[in-house]
C-alpha cells in the first residue's frame, strides 16, 4: 500500500468518523440540553450540517486529486515502458 492509498484510507475513516458522531451523538443529544427549544435545536443542526457539507466537499476534492495523482503516475510509468522498451 502506497503512500496515496493510506492517505485515502485515513481521510475516508475520518469522513466515517464524522457522520457517525453527527449522526449517533449530535443530532440527538442537542435536543436533551436544557434550554433547547425546537428552533434553537434546528438553528444548531443547519449549521452542524452546513459545515459538515463544506468539509466533505474539501475531503472529496483531497480524494480525488489523491486518486487522480496515483492514477496518473501509473499512466506515465506505463507510457513511459512502453516507450523504452516497445
Amino acid at each position: 500500500m502506497n503512500l496515496s492509498q493510506k492517505l485515502i484510507a485515513i481521510l475516508f475513516a475520518f469522513w466515517a468518523g464524522m457522520i457517525s458522531a453527527i449522526s449517533f451523538i449530535e443530532a440527538w443529544l442537542k435536543f436533551k440540553a436544557p434550554r433547547v427549544t425546537r428552533e434553537i435545536g434546528l438553528g444548531i443542526g443547519k449549521l452542524v450540517f452546513t459545515a459538515l457539507n463544506r468539509v466533505e466537499l474539501v475531503l472529496l476534492l483531497l480524494i480525488w486529486l489523491l486518486l487522480f495523482q496515483q492514477y496518473r503516475f501509473r499512466f506515465l510509468v506505463h507510457r513511459f515502458l512502453i516507450e523504452c522498451f516497445g
